[in-house]
This record gives structure tokens, C-alpha cells and sequence, in this order.
């Protein structure tokens, strides 16, 4: 699924900003580097969150229509099936 996919690189993208944020806290040392540095793994930790529930969201619509592809295809091969049988073969 594309969108799944799509939410997937936007985690990897976060990620990549979170770790980002690491290595120029730990090259800034104290100060002002430590106060953009937790800004910005506050803006990557909502990143997180929003991504996490968006992919929650996009797996539970993924399980309800696979189930609806499932109860498609048993009502058609239950169909085929008497098709078949009333032509006899």
C-alpha cells in the first residue's frame, strides 16, 4: 500500500531529523545548542506520535478491507462453484 509506505518514509525522516538533533546536541555541548536540540526532538517526538497513530489508523483500514476482499472471494467461489456444478462439470 502506497500510503502505508508514504507513512513509513515520514517515520524514517523523523528518525533520521531525532538523530540529527543527537549528534549536534552532543557536538554543541550546553547552551543554546541544548535548548534547539530539545526543540527539536519535542518537534520529532509529535512527529512520532502523529506518524504512529496515522499507521495505526492505515492498518486497521488495510485489516477491514482485506477482510471485505475475503468475504468477496468466498462468495464468488461459492458461486462459481454452483455455476459449475448446474453446467454439469
Amino acid at each position: 500500500m502506497a500510503t502505508i509506505e508514504q507513512a513509513r518514509g515520514r517515520i524514517e525522516a523523523a528518525l533520521d531529523r531525532l538523530e540529527a538533533a543527537v549528534e549536534h546536541a552532543a557536538s554543541a555541548g550546553a547552551g543554546s545548542g541544548r535548548r534547539a536540540a530539545s526543540a527539536e526532538l519535542a518537534g520529532v517526538r509529535a512527529d512520532r506520535d502523529r506518524l504512529a497513530a496515522e499507521l495505526k489508523a492505515l492498518q486497521q483500514r488495510y485489516d477491514d478491507l482485506k477482510a471485505l476482499t475475503d468475504t468477496a472471494t468466498d462468495r464468488l467461489d461459492q458461486t462459481i462453484a454452483r455455476v459449475r456444478g448446474m453446467l454439469g462439470g
